[in-house]
């Protein structure tokens, strides 16, 4: 079934898990990044936006890494040049900082946010393009994209495994 207008063209966050031996090869080999796979992938047309709106809440601009990494490794295979890791330690903690998150707080933050001022912001291109025009429709996506995070945290936290992502 194909997607709202403009859909297609939306940019995507994606995450994969790999082991940290994984891990350690493709930081000798960062242009390999673009060959992994990942038996169950995480992705989201609105990483921008959940990463925002996770580090809303004064001190908690650590969980907005859950899709932005702690670090960034150049590439050249990707369109946006680089990649973001997330140690398994790191995976670890920042589970336990996103089971601490109120889904249902995290949905009013979007439902009381000024769309219109996002819209004319960074987050614009984005919410457009995954066709979400209401707010109502940003944060039923936002929070059902944010339990999914969740769940492959607890699944990558559970297997002591990696994780590289990136947008594009």
């Amino acid at each position: 079934m194909p997607g709202p207008v403009g859909f297609s063209e939306a940019m995507v966050t994606r995450l994969l898990t790999l082991s940290a031996a994984s891990l350690s090869g493709l930081m000798t080999s960062p242009d390999a990044v673009n060959r992994l796979s990942s038996p169950r992938p995480y992705s989201t047309h609105i990483g921008a936006a959940i990463a925002y709106f996770l580090g809303r809440p004064a001190g908690s601009e650590r969980l907005s890494q859950a899709l932005e990494g702690s670090a960034s490794i150049e590439c050249t295979t990707l369109e946006n040049g680089y990649f973001f890791v997330v140690p398994p330690e790191q995976v670890s903690e920042l589970l336990g900082l996103l089971r601490r998150v109120d889904v249902a707080r995290f949905r009013q933050s979007i439902l009381d946010a000024d769309l219109e001022d996002l819209l004319d912001g960074e987050l614009s291109e984005e919410i457009e393009l995954a066709g979400l025009y209401s707010s109502e429709e940003a944060a039923e996506e936002a929070s059902s994209d944010l339990q999914k995070l969740i769940a492959f945290y607890a699944e990558a936290a559970d297997e002591g495994l990696a994780l590289v992502g990136y947008t594009g």
